[in-house]
């Protein structure tokens, strides 16, 4: 059934902006009570299908295609920012991982002495705080599984905290450390470098579409005046295609950055050092240092002992208090040293990287890197997509 756009007057034709508007509106909107009934049950399947069925799977025979992840991409954010940082964190990887090997290539490992302090806790005050409120972000999930960041109120009542030195005991605990020349490796480049990479290639490509003036070319006719994914004709084997582009990426990354992180972790293994030594570790024990006042006590106590925060110092307050002032109240538990020391046998190693947790960060991170990318290519398929079809349109218009 074709609805008319025509409207009968019988009086004088005067329609608003407001009317007109209206009317588009609802002409756009309407659909046949078939469509309708296929879009109600094409929702009702979707509610139920799971993130791989949604993004993934093949579309539904009897319904419209699904919005994947691309489609999702192209709807969020501005599509040269999507590709910039995409390029930006591939290039930044790359870099950093081969400043990085290069690095552990040349790095010298040498032996440092060390000798640190033996301290033990001492109670010597309570620091008040009054209630107050916080704002708090949280997570919430619609029925398509997408994340929401929402805010709630969240009330923190008035505590005593206590005020804690560390004394000097006269002990010292000495053992030797290993000591790279190089800060950077494989790893830690590539990350740095992805950073890096991402920061860049986002603001490139803010940069080039303020001046192309992208906002103005990047349509998105699949999504309704709600924000909602309302596509009814078959996608294209090109868009079909860039639909997958993430998942193959996805898998790609992971098989290069897994095979990236085995090559880094075989170099740190055969240029790294090990150092088993034996230490003499100072023993603590868990002990009662002292109390802090309970939350009723703070209106009790003349104002002249306070600092300014509210903080309360033990040592300032009157011999009536005691030598453990507010005895019977919150009680302080802290790892005390007991003066004891005793041997224990350690091995640390140069680095953390072998062969296992380099293929293991390797394909991580890969994975992560390379789904990045290819929502970025798929995107990208997108983009060239529309232009040809543009080309298309006005090499051969409509009659």
């Amino acid at each position: 059934m074709r609805i008319s756009n025509t409207i009968l007057h019988s009086g004088p034709r005067t329609v608003t902006k407001q009317t007109f508007a209206q009317t588009k509106h609802r002409n756009n909107s309407f659909q046949s009570k078939t469509e309708q009934k296929q879009a109600r049950k094409h929702e009702e399947k979707k509610a139920e299908q799971s993130f791989w069925d949604r993004h993934i799977g093949k579309s539904d025979d009897f319904g419209p295609p699904k919005e994947s992840l691309v489609d999702k991409a192209n709807e969020l954010a501005p599509r040269e920012v999507v590709v910039g940082g995409a390029i930006g964190a591939a290039v930044g990887v790359g870099a950093g991982y081969l400043y990085g090997m290069n690095a552990l290539q040349n790095n010298e490992v040498s032996i440092q002495d060390v000798s640190e302090v033996v301290t033990t806790p001492k109670l010597v005050g309570a620091d008040y705080d009054h209630d107050y409120w916080t704002t708090e972000p949280y997570t919430t999930y619609d029925s398509d599984g997408n994340p929401h960041t929402e805010y709630r109120q969240v009330y923190h009542p008035d505590d005593w905290d206590p005020i804690i030195s560390h004394l000097d005991t006269g002990k010292r605990r000495n053992y030797r450390k290993l000591v790279n020349s190089s800060a950077l490796g494989p790893i830690s480049g590539a990350a740095l470098g992805a950073g890096f990479g991402f920061l860049t290639g986002v603001a490139a490509g803010a940069l080039t579409r303020a001046l192309t003036q992208g906002a103005e070319k990047q349509q998105k006719p699949s999504y309704n005046w709600y924000g909602q994914y309302s596509r009814t004709e078959p996608k294209s084997s090109r868009e079909l295609a860039a639909d997958k582009a993430p998942w193959v990426g996805t898998a790609v990354g992971a098989v290069a950055g897994g095979t990236a992180g085995l090559l880094a972790g075989s170099l740190a293994q055969e240029r790294g050092s090990s150092l088993t030594q034996t230490i003499m570790e100072p023993v603590y024990e868990r002990h009662i240092i002292g109390h802090i006042p309970r939350t009723s006590e703070f209106r009790s106590i003349p104002r002249e002992y306070f600092h300014p925060g509210d903080k309360l110092y033990y040592d300032e307050l009157p011999e009536s208090y005691g030598r453990d002032p507010f005895h019977g109240s919150e009680r302080v538990v802290r790892s005390v040293f007991t003066g004891r020391f005793e041997a224990v046998e350690s091995t640390k190693n140069s680095t953390f990287l072998n062969p296992v947790t380099g293929m293991l960060a390797g394909t991580a991170m890969g994975a992560g890197l390379g789904f990045g990318v290819g929502v970025a290519t798929g995107v990208l398929m997108r983009m060239t997509e529309e232009k040809g079809a543009r080309s298309s349109s006005s090499l051969f218009p409509k009659e």
